[in-house]
């Protein structure tokens, strides 16, 4: 993943990383086919693409666009 990660939203961590391997409920259910984007101090998850539907470069882009994603984007 190329793109710079925005802070989260919800606690201002940059300790922001990719989801291979952190969303343990998500990962079981879906046998490690999953990438997300989620902050690692305050748990927070956004952008959870399944890779059994899509590539997973697709799955990547979409989980980046999903959590850099805000509220006031068109300002």
């Amino acid at each position: 993943m190329t793109d710079k990660l925005k802070p989260c939203p919800f606690c201002g961590s940059e300790n922001i990383g990719t989801a291979k391997g952190y969303v343990s409920f998500l990962l079981k259910k879906y046998r490690g086919n999953v990438r997300a984007i989620g902050c690692k101090d305050c748990g927070s998850v956004a952008g959870v693409f399944n890779t059994l539907a899509m590539s997973v470069e697709e799955a990547e882009r979409l989980a980046i666009e999903s959590w850099n994603r805000r509220a006031d984007n068109d300002r």
